[in-house]
């Protein structure tokens, strides 16, 4: 039995051109998973002056590139998933009026986030 197991081990692989392939499309979804998995989300209440429940649009902007995510809140609530983790300023523009001034938000690389946008005077 033994010399049955080395006389295997010592036999030649053949690597085809689909085995690679295979092998390169897991390694690929693999590390697709792990950064698909390394990203928040993020539930965001608002609240006006009174404390109320505001409606409108809700920005994310990374401060360190481009990336953006938004959200249209209904009952002063709306969620964003897939957001990646890092520095961002928190833009609240409301159906009627003009935009809040900008929050400065830290957004973790992973786990869920409960983030309050309150209007201030």
């Amino acid at each position: 039995m033994n010399f049955n197991l080395q006389r295997r081990m010592t036999g030649t692989m053949n690597f085809t051109p689909l085995t690679i392939l295979r092998a390169v499309l897991f390694v690929g979804l693999a590390a697709f998973a792990t950064v698909a998995a390394a990203q928040a989300a993020v539930n965001v209440q608002v609240r006006d002056l009174n404390g109320q429940p505001a409606n409108g649009e809700v920005t994310l902007q990374s401060t360190g590139g481009g990336t953006a995510a938004s959200c249209t809140t209904s009952d002063g609530a709306c969620s964003l998933s897939g957001v990646a983790g890092g520095q961002y300023r928190a833009v609240f523009r409301p159906q009627t009026g003009s935009a809040w001034p900008a929050q400065s938000v830290m957004i973790p690389p992973s786990g869920t986030v409960s983030l309050t946008i309150n209007q201030r005077p």
